[in-house]
């Protein structure tokens, strides 16, 4: 049997036993190889005591070898604001989410309670102010 000791979350090879180095507290009986992704030396060591053949790897880490890091060129582009500013901050106002959809304007919620009070029932929160105006319009009030 062969141990391979990594912290990684996919990529299984069949046919090898996987254990997450972090977790090491005893060596897994004694396998005819061990594989230690990373640095762990207390994990070769244990092994190493024993007898059984260690290869040691660098840890495994598909996104950073898969896509390579972006050019220098694009890097400088990014300015300092940016890289500060809220991930979810797609207009640039400094709070999360976008802006304010040009239908929903600040006498929306008004409108809207006197469709309530008008029509008995709350409106459809897809519609904007002038169709909301025209239903109330409708409904004779």
């Amino acid at each position: 049997m062969i141990v391979i000791y990594s912290d990684q979350t996919s990529g299984f090879l069949p046919g090898y036993a996987y254990r997450n180095p972090q977790y090491f507290q005893a060596p897994l009986g004694r396998p005819e190889k061990v594989i230690v992704c990373g640095d762990y030396p207390n994990v070769a060591a244990a092994y190493r005591t024993l007898g059984v053949e260690v290869e040691e790897r660098p840890a495994y880490v598909p996104w950073r070898t898969a896509v390579p890091p972006p050019p220098e060129t694009v890097r400088a582009k990014i300015s300092g604001d940016e890289l500060k500013r809220h991930a979810l901050d797609h207009d640039g106002d400094g709070k999360p989410g976008g802006s304010v959809a040009p239908e929903q304007t600040e006498d929306l919620p008004a409108i809207r309670a006197e469709y309530q009070r008008v029509i008995g029932k709350r409106p459809f929160a897809g519609w904007d102010a002038e169709t909301l105006k025209q239903k109330i319009a409708d409904a004779g009030a």
